[in-house]
């Protein structure tokens, strides 16, 4: 799929020091918002148990919610298409399929905030050990995967959105695409 039809576009990328958050319009960007804190941040700084305790599930979601209260929005996020980029929406998504899939088969896949709330539910139960049996989670990001479903819970939440779709396009294919394709 390709989201450039769609008037209202929000991209976000948790990353693992921050979470950025991309507004556009037609085919403008009307806004950059970079929330100081990432995966490995929140994980770092709140999660330290294995597994985490409630309270440490508890202080993570306030702190991720309280970075995501100071973006503002450019329009209505009701009328946005929501994207995300990046290997911890990849890996949430893959986690659905219960296996490895391929780029192609997540692009474009929808993500429902209700099956992200499951999947943290999940997680926080389970040690990192425990997380890289886990089918379609990369065991590499077992340790931070649950700092990056709360970042991304709660910037759902603050959007207003019930799903994500992902992209697994990057820069270098967007570049490819408007150098070739246009």
């Amino acid at each position: 799929p390709h989201w450039q039809n769609h008037q209202h576009l929000i991209v976000i990328d948790v990353g693992g020091g921050s979470t950025e958050v991309i507004f556009g319009q037609d085919t403008q960007i009307v806004s950059r918002i970079s929330v100081n804190t990432g995966a490995v941040k929140l994980t770092s700084a709140i999660l330290r148990s294995d597994p985490p305790t409630i309270a440490q599930l508890s202080n993570a979601n306030l702190e991720a919610k309280r970075q995501f209260e100071g973006v503002p929005f450019g329009y209505d996020p009701a009328s946005a298409v929501v994207v995300g980029v990046g290997g911890t929406l990849s890996n949430l998504s893959a986690m659905e399929f219960g296996k490895f899939v391929t780029a192609e088969t997540l692009h474009g896949y929808e993500l429902s905030l209700d099956a992200l709330e499951y999947r943290m539910e999940q997680l926080a139960t389970l040690t990192i050990e425990q997380r890289k049996t886990v089918g379609g989670l990369d065991p590499k990001r077992a340790d931070i995967i649950l700092g990056g479903a709360i970042l991304l819970a709660q910037a759902l939440a603050h959007l207003g959105s019930n799903k994500i779709a992902v992209s697994t396009r990057g820069l270098r294919w967007g570049v490819l695409y408007d150098r070739f394709l246009l």
